[in-house]
């Protein structure tokens, strides 16, 4: 996932599409949105999975999908909850945006503000960014649009041919301007060369700019819906369906001819549209996010997953121990060194009791004794759980792409172990590939990205590379950006009341030493 915004949701009117990095970091105060965005990414990644299905509840278009606003850790509802409430009264539509590798998707939802119930996806778009081309289905006037743009590859031509001209005429000139003949004898082997180029580029068949505008052929669409494809994949096959759909009227009328045209310059693209929706199927498919919140801990012995069967804590240690991570594995040498290192312990023991309890054991001493992970603090618990988690999903996810929406993962930690959750994180994303998402309040997690980039990005061509990214959401207005420097500074300031807050205290203080307060 590489970038998301909406419109008209929640708390706000106009969320800009935000870039995300490897490692974004997303600040702000209580209620400044943090958790609206990751909202939206959640319901984004329950409709992009979504499989097509014959839909019933609209009788004009059986074939218009549905938006849920319910999904797992999100329980909006319905339209009128979602929608934002300060937004213009003749507004009636909001929209998520949401980029996926080489894809950018984006579905508009039309409903009405003072109602529970009557929504219904107006739009969707899918753009692919590697051959240029667009795809806009209208659910309402059921006609698709296609956008056949030039391709990167032969914009670079295109580019190219374009440069050559120029150095064509600037040696042209030359030769005008030289009354050595010497000269004009080299620049004319050096135009020679170009020439060729140019008639080079002449010879190859660079696509252009195309529009096809047809009706969805709705009984090709309902037969194929039945298979239970991916809505996202099928949506781009519809050109073949709609091509594969005999033109009905008068051969003689415009109309007829129109749709004959149109079916011929889908015909000849048949090609590149079956590989655009093969590879979106590919790019959904393994592209997963996973969402760990802000969760209770408990300082129990036993965890009972038959009992507590909704408990994150629970649910963490039984998915790790179903997944037979064992001693020497990759993601238990993970789990050891990030244990250590949040001085927790030097490893762990999962034991398992009549097939539905669990009692977790870490060993902290060189004679490998063990004391239960209840006897630990609260912030050694919830790191072990989230690093449970971790080494879990790593096993799960591994050689596929993974984003990580983590709400403030430094609960209950001191402020010295709140930065290497920083270190953690980097660690993860350059060892196993995973995207993270993190919501936090911790100056400590903030500062160490700086140190982290200050170390290894130090030139501007390094920066260019670093995966971390900083957005500050402010309680009324949108989010901005915040960069770095190649010495780890910061581009931007923080709104007053996050990094401010100790030199506050610390200036009062000198003020009041020297009896100024």
């Amino acid at each position: 996932m590489n970038k998301i915004g909406f419109k008209n949701f929640r708390k706000f009117s106009n969320f800009p599409e935000i870039d995300l990095g490897g490692v974004t970091i997303l600040v702000g105060g209580n209620n400044a949105g943090k958790s609206t965005l990751v909202k939206a990414i959640l319901l984004m990644r329950d409709f992009i999975h979504s499989k097509a299905a014959v839909y019933q509840n609209n009788k004009n278009n059986p074939l218009m999908p549905i938006f849920k606003f319910d999904t797992e850790h999100v329980s909006i509802g319905s339209f009128n909850r979602a929608f934002c409430r300060n937004s213009a009264q003749n507004e009636d539509t909001l929209s998520f945006t949401i980029g996926l590798q080489e894809f950018v998707i984006s579905v508009n939802i039309r409903g009405t503000r003072d109602a529970l119930d009557q929504s219904f996806v107006d739009k969707i778009e899918i753009f692919d960014t590697i051959s240029n081309t667009r795809f806009l289905v209208s659910y309402v006037t059921n006609e698709m649009s296609i956008h056949f743009g030039s391709s990167k590859k032969d914009l670079e031509i295109v580019d190219n041919m374009i440069e050559l001209e120029r150095k064509s005429a600037e040696l042209n000139d030359r030769i005008n301007q030289s009354n050595d003949l010497d000269e004009i004898s080299k620049i004319k082997v050096e135009l020679n060369f170009v020439t060729k180029q140019i008639l080079a580029i002449k010879s190859k068949t660079i696509q252009t700019d195309e529009t096809v505008l047809f009706a969805l052929p709705i009984k090709s669409i309902l037969d194929v819906s039945r298979d239970g494809r991916m809505l996202l994949p099928l949506i781009v096959l519809y050109p073949t369906l709609y091509c594969q759909s005999e033109t009905v009227g008068d051969k003689r009328s415009k109309k007829y001819k129109e749709d004959e045209s149109q079916k011929k310059i889908l015909s000849a693209k048949d090609s590149l549209i079956g590989v655009i929706s093969n590879r979106l199927s590919r790019a959904i498919s393994r592209n997963s996010i996973e969402y760990i919140y802000a969760h209770s801990v408990s300082q129990q012995v036993f965890y009972n997953i038959v009992k507590d069967s909704n408990d994150y804590v629970t649910r963490t240690i039984h998915d790790f121990y179903q997944s037979r991570i064992s001693e020497g594995d990759e993601e238990f040498l993970f789990l050891q060194q990030w244990l250590e290192k949040f001085e927790i312990g030097k490893s762990i023991e999962i034991n398992q009791y009549a097939g539905e309890a669990y009692r977790v054991l870490i060993k902290d001493d060189e004679n490998n004794e063990a004391v239960d992970l209840a006897d630990k603090g609260m912030g050694s618990i919830q790191m072990t759980v989230l690093l449970l988690r971790i080494s879990t999903l790593i096993r799960m996810h591994k050689g596929r792409n993974l984003t990580v929406l983590l709400e403030e993962p430094e609960q209950n930690l001191h402020p010295a172990l709140q930065s290497k959750i920083t270190e953690m994180l980097y660690e993860v994303h350059n060892k196993f590939g995973f995207q993270f998402v993190v919501e936090t309040h911790s100056e400590y997690l903030v500062r160490n990205s700086q140190v982290i980039v200050g170390k290894n990005y130090d030139s501007d061509e390094k920066l260019e590379t670093n995966p971390f990214r900083i957005y500050y959401m402010p309680k009324n207005g949108v989010p901005y950006p915040i960069g770095y420097t190649s010495t780890g500074r910061l581009t931007e300031k923080f709104e007053p009341g996050f990094y401010d807050e100790a030199g506050k205290a610390n200036y009062y203080l000198m003020r009041k030493e020297r009896g100024l307060e």
